[in-house]
């Protein structure tokens, strides 16, 4: 079954070369790294903000990150700076080595 979202994707990169998209109704943080640090979302607090400000915020991020020393300070993180506006459940497991996998959880999170 197809999905009924339009996807638009945009990164840091290209946010940080002025090439913006903001035409979002919701918006899924995707964190492709296994590691991920408080420090490296401080970094793209600019990026996180301008994408962020819609109804409705998820995250999903690799198992890894998840499971991570630094999991519990990367959620505070998010939720107090995206407020009411995340998802209150918690972060869509990605796979990075299974990308068709990583689509469905993601899209069936936000249907």
């Amino acid at each position: 079954m197809e999905s009924p979202f339009k996807v638009i994707k945009s990164t840091y990169e290209k946010f940080l070369e002025g090439k913006l998209q903001d035409t979002y109704d919701c918006v899924m943080l995707v964190m492709l790294e296994d590691e991920l640090s408080v420090e490296d979302l401080e970094m793209q607090q600019d990026h996180i903000d301008y994408y962020s400000t819609v109804p409705i915020v998820n995250f999903a991020a690799p198992e890894p990150i998840t499971k991570s020393a630094n999991a519990d300070a990367i959620l505070a993180f998010l939720f107090k700076n995206l407020k009411e506006r995340i998802d209150p459940r918690q972060p869509i497991i990605t796979y990075p080595d299974d990308i068709e996998r990583s689509a469905k959880e993601m899209i069936g999170a936000i249907e």
